[in-house]
């Protein structure tokens, strides 16, 4: 019995704390309205699209901003990385943007930038969005110092 409470107390250790949403409802869309507000003169619309969205980035030097724009040129998607473990803190998508699917998004961004990182305090939307990301065959995350980096999977030669 002690033997299983301790393995269930190195559990609990490993787990990411729970922590509220940063906004909800219309509060996403005026906090996402004011980081393009922030980033909008340096924004550059590098030529690529996600879905229906036309992507704009900015690298800020700290990392790199991206907004994905809906096609009346409105951000309905805010999402930092920052550093060189290309962590996502933090991501906002608007409460109608329900098309978007973020781990979609995230694994474009995994491919682009060869990896990215968790936080290591995760909302619980954040939590089910890596969830999604460990199930996806084509990806390998692993738990690097409290964060998970994901990374795509190398093919085994045939």
């Amino acid at each position: 019995m002690k033997l299983l409470f301790e393995n269930w107390r190195q559990y609990l250790k490993e787990q990411p704390e729970s922590m509220p949403s940063f906004a909800t409802g219309g509060e996403r869309e005026k906090q996402i309205d004011k980081y393009y507000e922030r980033w909008k003169e340096d924004l550059q619309d590098i030529g690529e699209e996600f879905d229906s969205y036309k992507i704009l980035s900015y690298d800020a030097g700290v990392g790199l901003v991206y907004f994905l724009m809906d096609e009346d040129e409105r951000p309905k998607l805010y999402l930092f990385l920052d550093g060189e473990k290309h962590t996502v803190d933090p991501v906002m998508k608007a409460e109608d943007a329900k098309d978007i699917f973020t781990s979609k998004f995230y694994k474009y961004l995994i491919k682009k930038h060869d990896f990215i990182s968790s936080g290591t305090d995760q909302t619980p939307d954040s939590q089910r969005v890596w969830d999604r990301l460990e199930g996806d065959d084509e990806l390998e995350i692993e738990v690097i110092d409290n964060q998970k980096k994901a990374t795509v999977k190398n093919e085994a030669p045939i």
